[in-house]
């Protein structure tokens, strides 16, 4: 490559960067990611209003980025102002549709270097939180919740013809859905 003083190439390619990141498009949170948003922002909503008041957004701050990563009052308003102009009341705090936004729309993301892998690992350690028992909806929709029939069962015979409801595995369960089986509630409370 040619010799470049003035750093103008750099200029123009970061002026195309800017560009292209503008047109790229945003890409929709998988049902784990909305999850782990959820669940990071409830555990940090102490008064359950839905807000992250400056306390409660500021514990988050040191829980994700560390001690100096803390907001005073007109810095949080800054940033709340940024990620949405239109918030009719941002000193109140931090909304969870715009705490979300931070994580799922593509130019917040990149301008904050957002990541909710990144950051429920810091608060809930690998695999922890709603990773220890996420189990990823079949594409068939036997997602948890999903109403089922059991049939086919050669083992359990009794048990074909039974009506249930798909659940989440809890630890003692987490075997058997490494061996690709679903777990099941049935009406009594059971679970197979």
């Amino acid at each position: 490559e040619s010799f470049d003083p003035f750093g103008w190439k750099g200029g123009m390619k970061d002026i195309l960067g800017t560009f292209m990141d503008g047109m790229e498009p945003d890409v929709p949170p998988t049902k784990l990611e909305e999850a782990m948003i959820v669940e990071i922002f409830n555990k940090f909503d102490a008064d359950g209003d839905k807000v992250l008041n400056l306390d409660e957004f500021n514990t988050l701050q040191r829980a994700t980025e560390g001690e100096e990563a803390v907001y005073d009052a007109q810095q949080l308003k800054d940033l709340l102002l940024a990620v949405n102009p239109e918030m009719p009341n941002p000193e109140a705090g931090m909304p969870f549709a715009d705490y979300r936004n931070l994580y799922v729309v593509g130019r917040l993301k990149r301008a904050y270097s957002t990541n909710v892998e990144r950051d429920h690992v810091k608060i809930f350690g690998p695999g922890g939180g709603v990773r220890a028992t996420w189990v990823e909806p079949e594409e068939d929709g036997l997602a948890p919740g999903t109403a089922v029939t059991i049939e086919g069962l050669s083992g359990a015979k009794e048990l074909n013809g039974v009506a249930g409801k798909i659940v989440t595995p809890v630890e003692s369960e987490r075997a058997m859905v490494a061996e690709g089986r679903l777990i099941v509630q049935l009406g009594d409370g059971e679970r197979v």
